[in-house]
């Protein structure tokens, strides 16, 4: 259980005390979450700094490119007290409404200076590469930017157990965010990724876009904004998902513990997995996140049995 968080780390590691918990940007930025307060999305940051936390995850168009704007002026302070990761060949469409992905080496490179730009950095520490319709041209293409002192590391999203094999190579530890939660299981991937020490595994989508969470009831049948990611998610409308979690939240009551703490502790208890992604909206939020990551209580292990189960 993250015995691994320490290989990826900031050029200057002094403040990270919790590398294994990596700052999810996406839902703070608005957009594609709804209306968002930008000065508590920096309250957010600043805690999350304060904590140890200096591992933060963004992406060029997610939320517009607001994110990374707000994170340039961290970065003018130190640098190289923070581990930055960001999405390789995001692009937006024609009408900058929406997020189109290409992974061909030219638009990698494109993607990655504009990101430079908006942050006001010279180098990313993590570029992150989704899919493509030629790996092999696409991971030749990061190796290059790697090369040039652009990025320090690359790594994939979601890959294939097929991909995984194939381009991970063993003891290269090549980050691997994956997309686990009790709704969502990817153990095979995960664990696969571990054999050889192909993969660090770091897990996104933990809370399934907030669903697993204690406000779980605020987010069904919800009337989205138009733009926000949640309108699309099936899990978000179906009554025998909002029942298990009902269930789930009943029997956390009883404990007297929080089922966003539980779920988070649960995944953190896999061998499998190196590092959490987590995203939040709210200061409350982010300190259950940290309070878990530090003081874990034994009685999270009462709901594992049933998160392990999951939905059937």
């Amino acid at each position: 259980m993250l015995n691994s968080s320490t290989i990826y780390m900031p050029k200057n590691p002094t403040h990270s005390k919790l590398a294994h918990l990596w700052l999810g940007t996406w839902s703070i930025g608005g957009y594609s979450w709804g209306k968002t307060d930008l000065k508590e999305s920096e309250s957010i940051i600043d805690t999350a700094l304060e904590q140890g936390i200096t591992h933060i995850d963004t992406a060029g168009f997610s939320s517009t490119g607001i994110v990374e704007k707000i994170l340039s002026s961290y970065l003018k302070k130190s640098r190289e007290d923070l581990f930055i990761i960001t999405k390789a060949g995001l692009l937006p469409d024609e009408r900058n409404t929406s997020t189109i992905y290409k992974s061909d080496s030219k638009t990698l490179r494109l993607t990655l200076y504009q990101t430079l730009d908006r942050l006001g950095t010279d180098y990313i520490d993590l570029y992150l590469l989704r899919s493509s319709d030629d790996l092999p041209s696409s991971i030749e293409a990061l190796e290059e930017l790697k090369q040039e002192g652009l990025i320090r590391y690359w790594g994939g999203i979601d890959f294939t157990l097929e991909q995984l094999n194939l381009y991970f190579k063993p003891h290269s530890q090549t980050v691997h965010q994956v997309k686990f939660n009790p709704l969502t299981r990817s153990d095979s991937i995960l664990k696969a990724g571990k054999q050889n020490l192909r993969a660090f595994n770091c897990i996104h989508s933990p809370l399934e876009q907030g669903l697993i969470t204690s406000n779980f009831k605020q987010l069904f049948f919800h009337d989205f904004e138009k733009h926000d990611i949640r309108q699309n998610n099936l899990n978000f409308k179906d009554e025998k998902i909002i029942h298990w979690i009902t269930k789930l939240q009943n029997t956390c009551t009883d404990y007297d513990i929080s089922l966003t703490q539980a779920n988070i502790a649960w995944i953190y208890s896999k061998p499998y997995v190196d590092a959490i992604v987590i995203g939040t909206r709210n200061l409350t939020q982010l300190e259950n996140f940290i309070q878990v990551a530090k003081y874990p209580r034994i009685e999270y292990s009462q709901i594992f049995p049933m998160l392990e189960e999951g939905f059937k």
